[in-house]
Formats: structure tokens, sequence, C-alpha cells
């Protein structure tokens, strides 16, 4: 056999189905018992997600196209995943989260309009490439595959500038809604809940994508709503924890950002959850994009 197309001196052990490229045993990755390439196998499972199919050990492939997948069933396969990566979850955390958590501990928590803005900036310019990294390795690893951090990173970087500009009008969108009256807030931000899962799987960024996560969540609204909540729950429990940690424990900066890792875990565990609702729902009714 040929040898491996993308390392040269490595004796290729398999063939993409995909593209036909020789593969080593570092390069190939398996989809449902076939052999692929990194991209390909991105590009078939994005296709697959975008026509209403699900890969095997997946519930929601049913022939009901507004199903819902109970909770349980989200924290249980969102487990599985973080288990499986869990040194993929903890690096972006301390590569990313942390940094940013430390630059934090620098501004005097007394001045909250400040301390709010900067809190702010760092999540949109530096969360979001941890995010974008969370919601490949919860796509990329649906199947028990473990996604290296360099595939994650890679993806991540790839749907930086389209992540960003997505994340920009969710934010403006939500922000006036809720400041005209907070329902139509609400309404919003639910419609437009998975637009950044949207944009990492399937490609599609800006107005287009909050459009899809709508047409998406149409007709099952209430019922995304609540496992939503719940989940946001989860997260605001870590965060009181944490602080109140925080607020017994002797003043240090460094005691501070450690405290914090716990909740910054929690967040990467709920990205997790919110990508498998969205990969274990149906496709929806509407006609897709």
């Amino acid at each position: 056999m040929e040898n491996c197309f993308y390392h040269g001196a490595a004796e290729a052990t398999a063939t993409c189905s995909g593209c036909g490229k020789p593969l080593c045993d570092q390069c190939w990755v398996e989809l449902l018992g076939t052999r692929y390439c990194g991209e390909c196998r991105h590009q078939k499972v994005a296709e697959m997600v975008a026509g209403g199919d699900r890969w095997a050990g997946s519930p929601a492939a049913s022939s009901d196209p507004m199903a819902v997948p109970p909770l349980r069933e989200v924290l249980v396969a969102a487990w599985k995943v973080n288990r499986n990566n869990y040194l993929t979850i903890l690096a972006i955390t301390l590569i990313v989260y942390v940094p940013m958590d430390v630059a934090l501990s620098f501004v005097p928590g007394n001045d909250f309009i400040v301390y709010f803005r900067i809190d702010r900036g760092l999540e949109f310019w530096f969360g979001t490439i941890a995010e974008l990294a969370l919601i490949q390795v919860a796509f990329a690893g649906n199947d028990g595959t473990r996604i290296p951090l360099g595939a994650a990173l890679k993806r991540a970087f790839a749907c930086y500038g389209p992540g960003l500009w997505t994340s920009f009008l969710y934010n403006i969108g939500v922000t006036l809604r809720l400041l005209l009256l907070i329902i139509p807030g609400v309404i919003a931000a639910v419609n437009w809940l998975f637009a950044t899962q949207i944009v990492v799987i399937r490609g599609i960024s800006g107005q287009a994508a909050l459009v899809e996560s709508e047409r998406f969540v149409k007709g099952r609204w209430w019922r995304l709503f609540q496992p939503a909540v719940r989940l946001g729950l989860l997260l605001v429990l870590g965060g009181v924890l944490t602080g109140l940690a925080i607020e017994f424990a002797p003043a240090s900066r460094v005691l501070e950002v450690l405290l914090g890792v716990p909740v910054r875990l929690c967040s990467a565990y709920i990205a997790i959850c919110l990508t498998q609702l969205y990969l274990r729902s149906g496709p929806g009714g509407a006609t897709k994009q």
C-alpha cells in the first residue's frame, strides 16, 4: 500500500471513503464503520445533521422532525463526550478561560460598570474561541471519537470571524428586545439559541444563522425553552457556590482564579449539553436552507 497523504514516511493503512486519500493510523477516523480523513468526516457529519439524519446511538433518529430529547438523555450524552475528551476540554479551559480570569482579577470589583464591560469584552473576543472549540468537540466527538486540542482549535479559528459576527448580532438583537420589553428578548434568546452551533456545524453565519436557528426552534419553542433554562440554572448554581467560596476565602488573586476553574468547566459542560440538544433534536418542520 502507498504511503500516507499527510505523513509521507508512514505507511497508509486505510483509504478515505470520501476523497480517496491514503491514510496512516494517525490520520484516519471512523464514522459508522467507515473510515475518512478528518475533513471528509466533518463534512459527512455536517451533511447528516443538515439532512436531519443522526448517527447510531442517538434516539433522536426518529420519524418525528419535531422531536426534542429528554434532558436526562442530553446530560448523559454530554457527559460521555466530556469524559472522552476531558483533557481537551481542560486544555481549552486553561488556555483560554484561565488567562481571561487572570486579566479580570486585576480589574477593581468596586466599579461594576467597568468590570462588566471588561468581562463582556473578554467573553466576546476570547470566550468565543473557547465556545467554538467546545462545540466542535461536542459535534465531532458525538460518536465517541476523541478530539485532539489542535483539531478543536483549528475549527474554532476557522469559524472565529463568522462566530464573532453571529454573536454580535445575537447580543444586539436580544439586548434591544430586552430593553424594549423583557418577553420579546426572552423569545429571541430561545429562537437564536443554536446560532453558534449552526456556525460550527452547518457553516452558516450572521443573520442566516439566526434565521436557521429560529426555523429549527419554530413549533417547539416551549419544549426547548425548558431544558435551556434548567441548564442555565445549573451554571448559575455553580457560579453562586464559587462566589460564596471566594467571599469566605482569604483575599488572593491566585485563589480567586483557581476557584473559578470549576465554574469554567461547568460552563464548558453546558456548551456541550446545548450542542447535544441541537444534535439530538429532530431537524424541524420547515424547509431547511
